[in-house]
């Protein structure tokens, strides 16, 4: 079976690591599940991970990998996926109505946490067409956003 998803974890000495599935699985892989001669794996690559029962496959993912990930109905696919409206980053007043902007576009949130008087929150996004991160930071002073959609980085600081 066929599933879209981002490079999570990678450990190069090792050769081993962590991939985060569109549909919300966490699967480890090493080298030699590494299909790909012309890419190396690396964190936050969207890759194609094939299960084929007794052996896995990890490749970067092209546009017929989703494709045919999108197709396969074995299983139901749970994430709902949207058309990335993520293109600037909104102007809100606090950090809860961006925690609810973002989880509202399918982001899940990571942490939520308040070190030195500062409130850090952090979020991210998995579909078989996007993957980003969005964090959240306030001093009590200024509330700074920084969000990465499919490797952009936009901020509002």
């Amino acid at each position: 079976m066929a599933n879209i998803g981002v490079i999570l974890e990678y450990d190069a000495d090792l050769g081993a690591g962590l991939i985060k599935l569109s549909s919300g699985e966490e699967k480890t892989f090493n080298r030699t599940n590494w299909i790909d001669s012309d890419n190396q794996p690396s964190v936050g690559r969207k890759v194609s991970y094939h299960d084929h029962g007794y052996f896995v496959e990890v490749k970067v993912a092209n546009d017929e990998d989703g494709a045919l990930a999108n197709s396969v109905e074995d299983e139901p696919n749970e994430v709902e996926v949207k058309p990335s409206p993520l293109e600037s980053i909104k102007e809100l007043e606090s950090v809860d109505a961006y925690v609810e902007h973002y989880m509202d576009n399918g982001f899940k949130l990571l942490d939520d946490s308040d070190n030195d008087n500062v409130r850090t929150v952090s979020l991210r996004l998995y579909t078989p067409n996007d993957y980003g991160e969005a964090k959240i930071s306030y001093d009590g002073s200024k509330l700074s956003v920084v969000q990465v959609i499919n490797g952009k980085k936009i901020t509002n600081t």
